[in-house]
């Protein structure tokens, strides 16, 4: 939903990056007690959220 906000203008590419950042910190806090959201996490590599933005 985020990308398609960027697309069409609604988010500015640092709003984008911010929604990202709090979208891995929020999985990465629930990583902590459900182990999917870890396997979640490690297959969106961190190189592919820089380059969306």
């Amino acid at each position: 939903y985020c990308r398609f906000q960027l697309m069409r203008g609604a988010l500015s590419a640092s709003e984008y990056a911010d929604e990202i950042d709090l979208v891995r910190h929020t999985l990465g806090t629930l990583a902590a007690q459900e182990s999917h959201w870890q396997e979640y996490l490690a297959a969106w590599p961190e190189q592919a959220a820089a380059r969306e933005g």
